[in-house]
């Protein structure tokens, strides 16, 4: 069973990651373009580890999801890292233009947290102690 911390901690770590994607989203159009690259890096470094420690966790708790989980945040890592190669090569005004971004991040996070991890969590507290 889950401990209480390690709840928190996952909890935790879910509010840095949207206050993450806020961050970004609100701050597109008027950042400087090494500033929202840095944000994005930040975000991907963020998710990057998140992603490691839940997926332990799901090994841990024998989730019987885990691969379809797992599969989904490879998707975000890719399309994130991706995003942050191509902020790279743009211009600074095509930079602040990526809506693509802005959409991606806020929908994948938004989906993620209420289909996957809502799915994780309710495992988790179905499972008997």
């Amino acid at each position: 069973m889950i401990s209480a911390r390690a709840a928190k901690e996952d909890a935790d770590q879910h509010r840095k990651i949207a206050d993450s994607a806020i961050a970004i989203l609100n701050n597109m159009g008027r950042s400087k373009p090494e500033d929202i690259i840095s944000a994005i890096e930040r975000f991907y470094l963020l998710i990057k580890d998140h992603f490691a420690k839940e997926e332990n966790l799901m090994m841990e708790e024998e989730y019987y999801n885990v691969n379809l989980h797992r599969a989904d945040h490879e998707k975000m890592l890719n399309t994130t890292r991706s995003l942050l190669d191509s902020a790279k090569e743009v211009d600074a005004e095509q930079l602040r233009d990526i809506s693509k971004l802005t959409s991606i991040i806020s929908d994948w996070t938004t989906l993620h947290f209420n289909k996957f991890d809502k799915k994780f969590n309710d495992y988790i507290n179905q499972k008997p102690s």
